[in-house]
């Protein structure tokens, strides 16, 4: 039995170890720093397939200038963050997954080199000697499965990972009956292993919270403290100074680094898609050439990012409005790197989803860390914030429409004490409500 006082004040190195289970948008390497910084042993627990292919930029080594100080806390389990964590021992299943790996093995084909079904014994050995389990993505069906009760879980994805998030429904409603049977039975296994976790926790109080409702769950309201800025070295990578020198001949700069989703490819209906799912970077691009029409003479620049389904139609609107030399391309970066070039920047912008109650994702929490105005999205009735969350909302440009959006744009241009002003109020909310303090929070509730 550990001893009640020293997990009640975990900061002073208690003996509890916490095992932090998956990394999808480096949330848990946050929470890795976070808690080690406050004298905890944390280790984090990479799947299989964390960043790797097209989440390579969710890597620990993507938003870390030091590797070497936390390398020894980052492990990696043999289970992937995907269907065959979950249904592939189930037959007939098994027999298809280990189909797709036979002949990943013979063609030497990347992505179905983790289509292997996972030895269940063998992660339950992955997570021996643990105290306490934190995960996201698969870890509720996998733990389920393997015999072990989750004590924390938090979804990363709107709708809740695998059970009402757009892919997995985009999958239910395919034409072919395989996809479909396979889409219903990793929703009922993920369902099963979130119910059976001991504590569930959410800051989505819209379509999320909707959806564990369907599940008879009642998530705790406490949000991810997903974002950790590190002191950047005294030397920028060549290619992020390059960026930095560039931009820096501008009066007015403005970024956006999201990712770019805001074309119904046809797999939702309309509606669905413009409440739920569609960012509206489009927005940012049509409310910037108005901005530009009004303030032909300020020297200014947008800066969009390279990442998502959508940039080839953000570029063909940039050209279609005659931004080709008014707005800067830059590629998907590591998240440290991406931090310093916001640092150099006027104003961030964040994400326009249209559901109200709908809060943000890390993208903000960057702008915000790095003491710049954030325009963001937010439909929340006078007071409904601080009514649900216990705390102020944080100082955002809210922005509900393409015409605020525009609006906020040149107020912030042309108003230089404001943009400081709040810059500096957006810093002083992430570190009392997102920050380390929000860390706190979460070891509380964990060690509990």
């Amino acid at each position: 039995m550990m001893d009640a006082e020293r997990l009640m004040c975990p900061e002073d190195g208690g003996a509890m170890r916490i095992a932090l289970l998956g990394n999808m948008n480096n949330g848990n390497f946050a929470m890795l720093r976070y808690f080690r910084d406050l004298g905890v042993q944390a280790d984090l627990l990479q799947f299989a397939d964390d960043g790797v292919g097209s989440l390579a930029h969710f890597s620990p080594e993507c938003d870390t200038w030091s590797m070497e100080k936390w390398a020894p806390y980052i492990k990696r389990i043999s289970a992937p963050n995907r269907f065959v964590s979950i249904i592939g021992n189930d037959f007939p299943w098994s027999l298809l997954f280990w189909g797709k790996y036979l002949l990943s093995m013979r063609n030497r084909t990347w992505g179905n080199k983790f289509s292997r079904p996972i030895d269940l014994k063998h992660i339950r050995s992955e997570l021996a000697g643990y105290d306490r389990i934190v995960g996201s993505g698969v870890a509720p069906a996998l733990m389920n499965s393997a015999g072990i009760a989750l004590d924390v879980y938090y979804p990363y994805s709107s709708g809740v990972e695998w059970v009402g998030d757009p892919d997995l429904l985009t999958d239910m409603k395919s034409p072919s009956l395989l996809k479909r049977m396979g889409a219903e039975r990793v929703r009922k296994n993920q369902i099963a292993g979130i119910q059976r976790a001991r504590r569930v926790v959410s800051s989505d109080v819209g379509y999320t919270e909707k959806v564990f409702e369907g599940m008879g769950v009642v998530p705790t309201n406490l949000p991810l403290p997903m974002v950790y800025r590190e002191s950047p070295p005294a030397e920028l990578p060549e290619h992020v100074s390059k960026i930095i020198n560039a931009i820096s001949k501008y009066d007015f700069k403005l970024i956006s680094h999201a990712r770019h989703r805001w074309v119904n490819s046809g797999d939702h209906d309309e509606e669905a898609w413009e409440s739920r799912y569609s960012k509206h970077n489009n927005w940012i691009i049509t409310a910037y050439a108005k901005f530009k029409e009004r303030h032909p003479s300020l020297r200014s620049i947008l800066i969009l990012s390279e990442y998502g389904t959508d940039v080839p139609y953000s570029k063909s609107l940039c050209r279609d409005l005659g931004l080709d030399t008014d707005v800067m391309w830059i590629p998907k970066m590591p998240k440290m790197e991406i931090m310093e070039i916001i640092s150099a920047c006027d104003v961030g912008i964040g994400e326009f989803y249209s559901m109200p109650k709908m809060t943000w994702g890390g993208t903000a929490l960057e702008v915000m860390v790095c003491g710049k105005p954030l325009i963001q999205g937010f439909i929340f009735a006078s007071g409904e914030y601080e009514a649900i969350y216990g705390h102020p909302p944080p100082p955002l440009c809210a922005t509900d429409s393409e015409e605020a959006l525009a609006n906020w744009i040149e107020l912030l241009a042309t108003d230089i004490v404001l943009r400081k002003e709040l810059g500096s109020k957006c810093f002083d909310w992430f570190n009392t409500y997102s920050g380390i303090g929000l860390a706190r929070q979460w070891l509380k509730m964990i060690v509990a």
